[in-house]
């Protein structure tokens, strides 16, 4: 989960000069990468359909600009193009951010919930039940959150989590070969498992202000996919 794919290097290394200050390199991104969201937004709605068209410009403006801060959190690791760490394509990873806004706001009551979509494209779905599909574009944007979550927590911790609460090992066995207080290990179990509930929520909102998922909807979308995120594919690791 936290490997880059040779193929993706260059991209990886795009995102990253583009965040770190170089006027040049932020300029080649929003360059390349702004009408490519604009054009492929565009060519989602259906003709005629100028609001829509509008509105796409708009969204790939906005997540543009979100990648390098979005207006309204001005907090470092709200950045979205930080979310980013090479594994697919930089412009895939883009039109699939932009487009789950695209479709948030075609069922806003801005819109009027009316979707206007290209003719033969699949109606959204947002999650709206436990017993109802998640749209692959509200997966798309869990299973970002979710990668990004977890390669925030320890090691140590991460170890800690699934041994306690995938494999069921006794947090005094633990204690024993760990050479520390069973209430230790307690403890960095449940601060690595609230802080991937806290930063997966958090992510989503970086990722689409508009997808209102609580942690009880994130479990249970990853119910729906089991195969969510690579190499954690177990339910019990999905109901975490």
């Amino acid at each position: 989960m936290h490997t880059v794919a040779v193929s993706y290097l260059d991209d990886l290394k795009m995102a990253k000069d583009a965040l770190s200050g170089d006027e040049r390199a932020a300029g080649v991104f929003v360059e390349r990468f702004r009408p490519d969201l604009e054009r492929y937004l565009a060519a989602r709605c259906r003709r005629g359909d100028t609001r829509s068209i509008e509105k796409s410009r708009e969204i790939a403006a906005d997540v543009i600009s979100d990648c390098f801060g979005a207006k309204d959190r001005p907090r470092g690791e709200d950045v979205l193009l930080k979310l980013y760490y090479g594994q697919g394509p930089l412009n895939v990873w883009l039109r699939g951010v932009a487009h789950a806004r695209l479709k948030s706001w075609w069922v806003s009551k801005e819109f009027g919930g009316t979707v206007s979509l290209q003719d033969g494209e699949e109606g959204y779905q947002p999650f709206s039940s436990h017993d109802s599909p998640a749209d692959p574009d509200v997966v798309i944007i869990l299973r970002i959150a979710l990668e990004n979550a977890f390669r925030q927590i320890e090691p140590y911790q991460l170890l800690f989590l699934r041994l306690v609460y995938l494999h069921g090992v006794k947090r005094d066995h633990l204690a024993k070969i760990s050479g520390c207080h069973p209430t230790k290990i307690g403890r960095n179990a449940a601060t690595a498992l609230e802080k991937i509930r806290k930063l997966t929520v958090q992510y989503i909102k970086v990722l689409d202000p508009s997808i209102e998922l609580q942690w009880e909807d994130c479990q249970a979308i990853c119910e729906q996919h089991q195969d969510i995120l690579h190499g954690m594919t177990t339910k019990a690791e999905c109901q975490l």
